[in-house]
C-alpha cells in the first residue's frame, strides 16, 4: 500500500480528479478545497502546510485524503465499502508524520470506518459532530416567490454579512467561529460570491456562493435571522442563486443541509435538490 502526498493542488488534483469526477456532485468538497489551496493563502488559518494524498495499491487509487488544519480530515474512497487496508495505512501515515488530526469528515460508511480505525490504533475516543445531507440539483422547481428582490451584496454589506455569518456558524456548529467567518467573509465578498433577498429595503436573508467544480458550483452559508423567518425569504434567495447558477452554463449547484433541520431540507427539496448521500464529522478527542 503507496501513500502519496502532492506539493501542490495542481498535482494533486490531476491524479486525484478522475476518481473524484465519478460523482462530481458528491465529491465536490474535496475539490473545492484543493481548488483553494491552490489559489488563497490565509496565514490566519494556516496551522501547518496543507496534507494532500492518495493512497494506491499497484497504481489504483483506492482513498483520497485533503486536510488543512486545523480542520478535519476529508476522505473520498474510490468504492462504497472503503478498503480496511487502505484506511490502516492512512492512519498509520498520519500518526507516524506527527500530524495533528482533529477529526474526519467524509460518506457516513467511510467517516465511520476511518474514525474506528483511528480509534483502534491511537486509543484516543471520537465524539461525533454534524450529519449532512448532501443535495444535487439540476432543475429548478417552481416556486412561490417571497416579496422582496434578489441582488448582490456589496462592500456596504460587509459589517451584516459578518454578524450573520457568526449568527449562522454559532446556530450550526454550537460554538462560536473564533473570527473564522470574518475572515471568509473579508476573502469571498470582494470576488462577488454573497447574495441578499432584500424585502423593502432591508436585507431578511443571505447565500453564498462557494467550492467550484468543473461543471458545478456549490451554494453554502443560507440564513435568515430568526425574525425574519417564515416568510419564504431563504427559499427565495436560494432559488434565484440557483437560477443564476444554472443560467451561467453550470450544469448543477449542491449544498449541504443538517439532517436534524427538517425546514431547511424541506425547502430544497421543493426547489427540486435531490439527495446523493449524508456525510459525518467525527471529531477526535
Amino acid at each position: 500500500m503507496d501513500i502519496i502526498e502532492y506539493d501542490s493542488s495542481d498535482s494533486f488534483l490531476q491524479r486525484a480528479a478522475p476518481v473524484l469526477a465519478r460523482n462530481e456532485a458528491f465529491t465536490g468538497l474535496i475539490y473545492g478545497v484543493a481548488d483553494r489551496i491552490g489559489r488563497i493563502s490565509d496565514p490566519d488559518e494556516e496551522v501547518e502546510p496543507p496534507f494532500l494524498a492518495s493512497v494506491e495499491q499497484n497504481g489504483d487509487v483506492l482513498l483520497i485524503a485533503v486536510m488543512t488544519p486545523p480542520h478535519r480530515l476529508i476522505l473520498h474512497a474510490r468504492e462504497d465499502t472503503p478498503d480496511a487496508d487502505a484506511l490502516r495505512a492512512l492512519v498509520s501515515h498520519l500518526r507516524a508524520s506527527s500530524r495533528s488530526t482533529p477529526g474526519v469528515l467524509g460518506p457516513r460508511p467511510l467517516s465511520e470506518s476511518f474514525a474506528d480505525t483511528w480509534t483502534r490504533l491511537s486509543g484516543q475516543q471520537i465524539g461525533q459532530g454534524l450529519a449532512m445531507t448532501v443535495y444535487e440539483l439540476r432543475k429548478l422547481h417552481p416556486h412561490d416567490g417571497a416579496p422582496g428582490v434578489f441582488r448582490h451584496a456589496t462592500d456596504a454589506d460587509r459589517e451584516l454579512l459578518q454578524t450573520w455569518s457568526d449568527a449562522f456558524h454559532l446556530e450550526v456548529h454550537g460554538h462560536p467561529a473564533v473570527g473564522q467567518e470574518v475572515r471568509a467573509v473579508s476573502r469571498r465578498l470582494p470576488n462577488g460570491n454573497y447574495r441578499i433577498w432584500e424585502d423593502g429595503g432591508r436585507p431578511v436573508s443571505f447565500a453564498a456562493r462557494s467550492r467550484p467544480t468543473p461543471t458545478g458550483l456549490a451554494i453554502n452559508a443560507v440564513y435568515t435571522p430568526a425574525e425574519f423567518r417564515g416568510h419564504g425569504y431563504a427559499t427565495s434567495c436560494v432559488a434565484a442563486l440557483c437560477d443564476e447558477i444554472l443560467t451561467s452554463g453550470r450544469q448543477f449547484c449542491t449544498l449541504f443541509a443538517d439532517v436534524e433541520n427538517p425546514t431547511s431540507n424541506s425547502i430544497y427539496q421543493r426547489l427540486g435538490f435531490l439527495a446523493l448521500g449524508e456525510f459525518v464529522e467525527f471529531d477526535f478527542e
